[in-house]
């Protein structure tokens, strides 16, 4: 299962390892700051990707899902989920101000 938030992505998987805690699921979350891109193949709608920064370390990693239906439906929720956060936290992030020389 996948989730897009304006926070980030969660993908949930089944997994054989049991443990207490958490039983037979686990997830991997990746905030939105550190997704550099996402999309569908051009061609195979079915296939969808994005890839993420490392928050710490200079590593890349590259996740590909396919399902017997179009993904494109989720790259363009991935993208609102973008536009979201971008037009709530640029002005902080990276704040702009007007230089007027006169």
């Amino acid at each position: 299962m996948l989730e897009v938030s304006v926070k980030g992505v969660k993908i949930s998987v089944q997994d054989q390892c049991h443990s207490a805690s958490r039983g037979n699921q686990c997830f991997h979350f990746f905030q939105l700051k550190n997704i550099s891109f996402c999309g569908c193949h051009p061609k195979h709608r079915k296939y969808f990707g994005f890839i993420t920064k490392h928050p710490e370390q200079q590593r890349f990693a590259c996740h590909v899902m396919m399902s017997e239906k179009s993904l494109h439906p989720l790259a363009e929720c991935v993208g609102r989920a973008f536009q979201q956060y971008y037009k709530e936290h640029i002005g902080y992030s990276c704040p702009t101000e007007d230089i007027f020389i006169e």
